[in-house]
């Protein structure tokens, strides 16, 4: 039933894989490891979020933008900037 259904049982099955996480600023490793097995143990329980938009909105700060902070010294203001 697991099979016809087409529902997310293993790491492999998930919408999101280790490239999307690095393209994201994710560094391969124990994190990366950390970050897919939390999304799986979610996307059993909600089959219908094992959608890569939706599990990196999810689970990455900015939803999987990589980010940087930069600071307008002449203002003193801080921004967050898409890299």
């Amino acid at each position: 039933e697991i099979c016809r259904d087409r529902e997310c049982v293993q790491i492999r099955d998930l919408a999101v894989n280790g490239q999307d996480l690095i393209r994201a600023g994710v560094a391969p490793g124990k994190e990366m490891g950390n970050i897919l097995n939390t999304m799986l143990e979610y996307v059993i329980k909600h089959p219908e979020m094992n959608k890569k938009d939706k599990l990196l909105q999810q689970f990455l700060p900015g939803g999987g933008v990589k980010t940087e902070n930069y600071r307008d010294p002449e203002k003193g203001i801080d921004y967050l900037t898409e890299v």
